[in-house]
């Protein structure tokens, strides 16, 4: 096995591991240790931490490379996806690639989360739910 290809395996494998890790720390505290004044906004704390963990656990299951050529570019999944074929290896590609821009919205709505409650009293939790239903929901009719 080439040593590059080591040493991105090895990076990934790593890296994925800590943010497993780490999401999964967060998770368990913000459902276990939340006090009662930040219960509306841990909601929106730990749909970070779930859509990153989740974007870990398809990251180092599909270990995507991207080649470019003149004809196009090939993704070769280094992964474990690929003793279940390729199109499980599109799909977490895919779920992946959904995780990464989910992240920019909530943080995005975190910030607005923040400002209106400045001035407004705080929306409940189910309020809070729905936008973040339609966050997610969103890209999907995109393009």
């Amino acid at each position: 096995m080439d040593v590059v290809l080591l040493a991105m395996i090895v990076t990934n494998v790593t890296v994925n591991l800590i943010g497993i890790s780490a999401n999964s720390i967060l998770i368990f505290l913000v459902i276990k240790k939340t006090r009662k004044e930040l219960r509306n906004y841990s909601v929106l704390i730990l749909n970070c931490a779930v859509f990153d963990f989740i974007a870990c656990v398809c990251s180092l299951f599909v270990d995507q490379r991207l080649i470019p050529s003149e004809l196009g570019y090939f993704f070769f999944s280094h992964g474990p996806c690929r003793l279940f074929g390729s199109t499980v290896c599109y799909f977490g590609y895919i779920v992946m690639l959904h995780c990464y821009p989910h992240g920019l919205y909530s943080l995005f709505y975190s910030f607005c989360y923040r400002y209106y409650i400045l001035s407004h009293d705080q929306p409940k939790i189910p309020t809070i739910i729905a936008t973040k239903l339609a966050i997610i929901v969103a890209p999907f009719f995109g393009r």
